[in-house]
């Protein structure tokens, strides 16, 4: 299920902070894909390549690794900021953690071949909030949130 909520854009211009003591760190992936409703979902990790693996059900060819997952909750239909569900998964020294978040998802940009914004999440107690640049992914992004 992990593998199924994973997606982000690597042209994160900054570090995402830490989720719960565990740095995230700068993205080397940024996706981002749309379900049948049209709600958006930008998926960033520190794994490459990412989008072959979310269509894989086998966990991640990687030892450590994060992923965190924004999808709105509605058809992205405005430039404005949205409200967005998140989640972050974090597999570190063996430790896997799993957080749910809120927050807003705001394009500034978006074509066929990318999409350019800013993610504001609160996973608990900590806040993280991330440019991006993402590239498209057809991988099925909303397994198991449909």
């Amino acid at each position: 299920m992990l593998l199924a909520m994973l997606a982000i854009a690597s042209g994160c211009d900054y570090s995402l902070d830490s989720v719960e003591g565990h740095e995230l760190g700068l993205p080397t992936s940024s996706l981002f894909g749309y379900n049948t409703a049209r709600e958006l979902m930008v998926v960033l990790s520190d794994m490459p390549d990412l989008c072959p693996l979310m269509s894989d059900t086998e966990s991640p060819p990687y030892g450590d690794y994060w992923v965190l997952s924004v999808w709105t909750l509605s058809a992205y239909e405005t430039d404005d900021p949205m409200s967005a569900d998140g989640y972050v998964g974090i597999l570190d020294s063996g430790e896997d953690l799993e957080v749910d978040g809120r927050g807003t998802i705001e394009l500034k940009e978006l074509e066929e071949s990318y999409a350019k914004g800013i993610v504001e999440m609160t996973f608990g107690n900590d806040e993280v909030r991330a440019r991006f640049e993402a590239e498209p992914c057809d991988a099925p992004f909303f397994q198991g949130l449909e």
